[in-house]
């Protein structure tokens, strides 16, 4: 009997060891394999940057780099922006109502009507010299731009139309563009024009015909067409108007259901 239950003793004393060494083995084979366990800040300045795709530059026959991006997130956003940037010049001010570039004898006074209406007055050295009707008045400033050179003086209107539906009151723009007092959405037969710039020392704007949003660059069509391009927004959604520089411009525009972010520049 004392036989017995020495060998039941010893054979659970072996069982309990063999157990331990099972339990130590399987430990060590869950635990990290030291050195691969890297802290955090180690794998910021170690891990490989995340590579943006950009579009190739569309060619064109004006010399310009056109370049449409597909924006999917923020962080290409932010890769486009810097493309180019040491090249790019400052935005343009909008000093209104003096000219952004040219004689500054010219300023333009708006006119608030008790009937709600604007008008819109130029002036060269205190004298009016050219008045129109400017729309409704709303939260969207009218005017969008002033140039004068030594030929020409260019202004552009965002011509606001008011609708009320219920309590809520809807501002619906129209950009124009007039030259020396002749209203150029007439003269070419345009449904809109907006985003006047001087790019290259050129003209440069967007204009609408048939529902669809061309670009013009001294006198001649890009090659590039969208349904739609971002302007005249304001508050927090003035972000994705046009930016206009003397030598890019960048804008937020739509095809087919997708949206761009295109930046066009002489660098």
């Amino acid at each position: 009997m004392r036989l017995f239950l020495k060998w039941t003793v010893l054979v659970l004393f072996i069982v309990f060891i063999c157990g331990c060494a099972n339990e130590q083995q399987t430990a060590v084979q869950l635990s990290p394999t030291p050195g691969l366990q890297a802290s955090p800040s180690t794998l910021s300045s170690t891990a490989t940057p995340i590579s943006i795709p950009l579009s190739t530059p569309i060619p064109n026959n004006l010399g310009l780099t056109i370049e449409e991006n597909e924006i999917l997130e923020q962080k290409q956003h932010e890769a486009v922006l810097q493309q180019h940037a040491q090249s790019k010049e400052e935005p343009y001010k909008y000093t209104l109502p003096y000219p952004i570039n040219g004689d500054n004898r010219f300023k333009v006074i708006l006119d608030t009507k008790v009937s709600g209406e604007v008008k819109v007055v130029l002036q060269q050295d205190e004298i009016a010299i050219f008045e129109f009707d400017g729309g409704d008045v709303s939260p969207i400033q009218p005017l969008r731009g002033l140039w004068v050179d030594q030929e020409h003086w260019i202004l552009e209107i965002a011509f606001v139309t008011n609708t009320t539906d219920g309590n809520t009151t809807h501002s619906n723009t129209v950009g124009q563009i007039y030259r020396d007092g002749l209203f150029l959405n007439e003269q070419y037969g345009y449904e809109e024009m907006f985003g006047f710039q001087l790019l290259d020392g050129k003209p440069f704007y967007f204009y609408q015909k048939d529902g669809r949003i061309h670009l013009s660059f001294n006198a001649e069509d890009l090659p590039i067409i969208y349904d739609e391009v971002t302007h005249y927004q304001c508050c927090s959604a003035a972000e994705r108007n046009p930016i206009a520089a003397s030598n890019w411009v960048g804008f937020w525009g739509q095809r087919n259901g997708v949206w761009y972010y295109t930046e066009i520049g002489r660098y």
